[in-house]
């Protein structure tokens, strides 16, 4: 279990990279850019993940001070990780997403890229301090999907981010993007 964790915290870290290294040659012009009104401009983007994978590692966190209240993984849970994995795949929008992860209008680059470093670090040390019993129990609530294991919680940190790369491709490939 602890070895697939691990593996898949290297791959989320992998794509925070290549978002990072792909914005850092960027404009202020093309990450404020907004293809619409009520639609994010790239930096939005990048701070919803980051307080996506914030508010995620505070539930967590509160959840293991009292390890006599977490649950066992269950078939339950499996099926609704199905269905949340399964979710990402149709070309459907999620409208409904938590106030907490909602960007701000105009969010601060470096500070959202450290935030997005610590909230990171915060998960490794999760993961080097917190026995496998604990990372198998359903130790994470996502808003849709209900509880989930650390495991699950990571895996959908993958989904999540590989969808927004797909929205931040549509941001850079709309007809009004500037070209510098």
């Amino acid at each position: 279990m602890r070895k697939k964790l691990i593996a898949k915290v290297s791959i989320i870290e992998d794509l925070k990279n290549e978002i990072i290294n792909n914005f850092n040659t960027l404009s202020e012009n093309q990450l404020n850019f907004k293809p619409g009104e009520n639609k994010w401009n790239l930096l939005q983007v990048v701070e919803h993940l980051t307080l996506a994978e914030t508010e995620s590692l505070n539930y967590v966190n509160k959840k293991i001070l009292d390890p006599s209240t977490l649950l066992a993984a269950n078939l339950g849970s499996k099926l609704r990780f199905w269905l949340l994995k399964t979710t990402f795949s149709l070309p459907i929008k999620i409208k409904n997403r938590p106030t907490m992860v909602t960007p701000t209008n105009s969010p601060d680059y470096k500070n959202v890229l450290l935030r997005w470093d610590i909230v990171r670090s915060a998960l490794q040390q999760l993961i080097d301090e917190q026995s496998d019993k604990i990372l198998e129990k359903l130790i994470y609530k996502h808003p849709v999907a209900g509880r989930l294991t650390a495991y699950q919680m990571v895996y959908f940190f993958e989904d999540h981010i590989k969808h927004h790369q797909k929205q931040i491709k549509r941001i850079k490939k709309h007809r009004n993007y500037p070209s510098a």
